[in-house]
């Protein structure tokens, strides 16, 4: 109340605005502190007290996330919190953390390292330790993976790329592949609505690496089970695998298969005396 009244008689009072700031974090009022503290920013950004009470109300904000399990949002907090302070130990070692449980141990590797680098810590020490063990387990996983997923036996590598991706969840090609082996699974099955589900989980596959063709022939593949006189899907899907890897390991099967549709399709046509 105090420093409303200073503020009302001079809203440019620096002192007042920072000592208004604490007193709201101290009350774990940390929104109306981050405002406040955000004027007296602008009023003199280069004071280190403001420039510290700003890092600190991001982390309360972030530490208030992680309790209600907002983590990308506590994420992007300690964010804000490093830009202003980078040599922060108590921000770099909550990123770290968070990118851990997170599987993002490319990044909390890289938090810790930063970490060392300005303390000496026998936690962070202990922690690049388990993530060089669980890196080199997620690698094992995810290669007999691709061994189970090249013979055709998807549920063995769905367990693998599952299992790999719990031990390191920032993975791409995990994560491609397990899209393309669910989309089998699904694939195979007798249900239409399946066959719509495995669609999907091809085009998932598909976003993940946009610059491989198999997402696409596999949808195409899909598309002719859910309707074999569909035929425009299916062929735009093919086409599209063959644009991206024209010569790909499926660009012989996608030029014959378009071939076969589109001559299905003219066939069709002039028995029904549709229009192209």
């Amino acid at each position: 109340m105090l420093c409303k009244k200073a503020l009302m008689t001079d809203s440019t009072d620096v002192e007042a605005t920072l000592l208004l700031s604490k007193s709201y974090r101290a009350l774990d009022s940390l929104d109306l502190a981050l405002s406040t503290i955000k004027d007296a920013y602008r009023l003199q950004p280069e004071s280190p007290q403001i420039q510290a009470e700003y890092t600190q109300v991001y982390i309360d904000l972030g530490d208030r996330a992680i309790k209600h399990e907002r983590l990308s949002q506590a994420l992007e907090l300690y964010r804000s919190a490093e830009s202003m302070d980078p040599k922060h130990g108590g921000i770099l070692q909550r990123m770290a953390n968070l990118y851990y449980d997170r599987g993002e141990l490319d990044e909390a590797k890289a938090m810790y390292e930063r970490l060392l680098s300005t303390v000496s810590d026998s936690t962070a020490v202990q922690s690049l330790a388990v993530i060089t063990e669980r890196v080199r387990k997620a690698g094992s996983l995810y290669a007999q993976g691709v061994k189970a997923y090249d013979t055709r036996r998807y549920r063995t590598a769905k367990s693998y790329f599952t299992k790999s991706l719990k031990e390191k969840a920032d993975q791409t090609n995990a994560r491609y592949y397990l899209s393309l082996t669910e989309g089998h699974l699904l694939f195979n099955n007798a249900s239409k609505k399946m066959v719509w589900d495995a669609i999907a989980a091809f085009g998932k596959a598909a976003a993940i690496r946009s610059e491989i063709g198999e997402p696409h022939f596999y949808m195409a593949r899909a598309y002719e089970k859910k309707d074999p006189e569909e035929f425009v899907n299916a062929i735009e899907a093919y086409d599209k695998a063959l644009q991206i890897e024209p010569e790909g390991p499926f660009a012989s099967a996608c030029k014959k298969k378009i071939r076969e549709l589109k001559a299905r399709k003219d066939k069709l046509d002039k028995f029904w005396g549709r229009k192209k």
